[in-house]
């Protein structure tokens, strides 16, 4: 997803987020989002 891939290397660039915060931050956004949403993500 295209989107998501600029949104994550702003939040790099800008926050100077390390792997381990990415992958947290992705965790936790995904955790919130209702099941179908969560499906959706996970499927790509």
């Amino acid at each position: 997803m295209p989107w998501l891939n600029a949104l994550i290397d702003s939040v790099r660039e800008i926050f100077h987020a390390t792997d381990e915060q990415i992958t947290a931050l992705m965790n936790d956004m995904l955790s919130r989002l209702p099941e179908h949403l969560r499906n959706c993500m996970t499927a790509v």
